[in-house]
């Protein structure tokens, strides 16, 4: 096998107490509307189903989840579906573990052939990475990371941003964040560090999965202001992304897409590159609230639709005219609670749509019929 191989891990750990509650419903059959699909794999595949035929892309499978780490727990896990088991499993680098798990299934399940991964938690992509690192040195990979967060920077520093922001921004921010991001008292408490859906970045580039001249992170609306760089609560953070920078990691911006020449912008990172390599992860929040409504995290406004899809499309083309090799690619942090949800036995939300067409762009592929996408939701809808 030595086309694309396409593998699920529906690992969704997140212990915010809304989307506990909700998982909680679930298991007691008392969710408050229908869910459509069971995890991001089975949604994304199913809207992709046609390339599986004719692109040369393979199923291999999915991961094993323990079944309260995952959209779907049963009754049985009721004990277990509390916000304090969910902070005690990433306290305790459970996302590593499960990592680790994805790294072993690259090597043993997908090569040699090209991995393409469908998961919740945007941790997994460093399974994916360090699996492909017996295959391709970190030297001859960019790794090009499409985001709104960078997720580099340890619990307490991402904390003091969050705490500012409450403060500086509190109607914008119980808009957007809802309850997932309370403010911590971080000043008299102990706050472990661990591998996580916002610090995996942070350890694979400390342990050289990741070189940092090698790194190109895409759509960010964390990058620091002035105003960061100068709050009491938010320097460290600012310094951090800044020492990032100067070791040689590229950012570019929301703002910087959004006043276009995209090409341009794409060009200029790759053009100097002598890496063979690439490899593309797309964490659906770059497009959070704008061209997406069934991200994990919906805290920042991300890119609109038609922007999303010029910058995939235009980031493929790239990859192929400066002859890099694809060496895996990546669809992360789907929501599957809100991701094509279904109500009154109409699906209310186009994420798959989205998010599949933005992969059909990148492939280069053509994107599937507005009849093909009426379909997908009639018949799932009605199951």
């Amino acid at each position: 096998m030595n086309g694309l191989a396409c593998f699920g891990i529906a690992l969704d750990c997140t212990d915010d107490p809304l989307k506990v509650a909700l998982r909680r419903r679930y298991a007691q059959n008392r969710f408050p509307w229908k869910l459509v699909f069971s995890d991001p794999y089975d949604g994304l595949t199913h809207h992709l189903d046609d390339l599986f035929d004719s692109f040369c892309c393979e199923k291999v499978g999915k991961i094993g989840v323990e079944s309260w780490l995952t959209p779907t727990p049963t009754l049985d896990d009721l004990s277990l579906i509390t916000p304090v088991n969910y902070t005690v499993f990433m306290d305790g680098n459970g996302c590593r573990e499960y990592s680790s798990k994805v790294e072993y299934f690259v090597e043993s399940r997908v090569s040699p052939g090209i991995p393409v991964m469908i998961a919740a938690d945007h941790s997994m992509t460093g399974g994916v990475l360090s699996g492909l690192k017996r295959r391709y040195a970190p030297k001859d990979v960019t790794v090009f990371i499409l985001d709104s967060h960078f997720d580099a920077f340890s619990i307490r520093q991402t904390a003091n941003v969050v705490k500012y922001s409450k403060e500086k921004y509190p109607h914008y921010m119980n808009v957007l964040c809802g309850s997932e991001f309370p403010t911590l008292d971080i000043d008299h408490i102990s706050i472990p560090e661990s591998y996580n859906c916002s610090t995996f970045l942070r350890y694979l580039l400390r342990e050289g999965t990741i070189l940092p001249e090698n790194l190109v992170v895409i759509g960010v609306s964390d990058y620091p202001t002035e105003e960061l760089g100068r709050n009491v609560y938010t320097k460290e953070y600012a310094d951090a992304y800044f020492e990032y920078e100067r070791n040689g990691v590229v950012f570019i911006p929301k703002c910087d897409l959004q006043r276009g020449n995209i090409d341009k912008i794409l060009d200029g990172v790759l053009g100097d590159r002598e890496t063979p390599c690439a490899y593309v992860s797309l964490d659906v929040d770059v497009g959070a609230v704008s061209a997406i409504q069934g991200a994990r995290f919906m805290n920042v406004v991300g890119i609109s639709e038609k922007l999303l899809y010029t910058l995939m499309s235009s980031l493929g083309k790239r990859i192929s005219q400066y002859e890099k090799k694809l060496v895996g690619f990546d669809v992360c942090e789907i929501d599957a609670y809100l991701a094509g949800r279904c109500l009154n036995d109409r699906i209310d939300d186009r994420t798959y749509e989205v998010v599949s067409k933005a992969v059909r762009l990148f492939l280069g592929q053509p994107a599937a019929t507005e009849e093909d996408h009426a379909g997908a939701g009639k018949t799932h809808a009605s199951t």
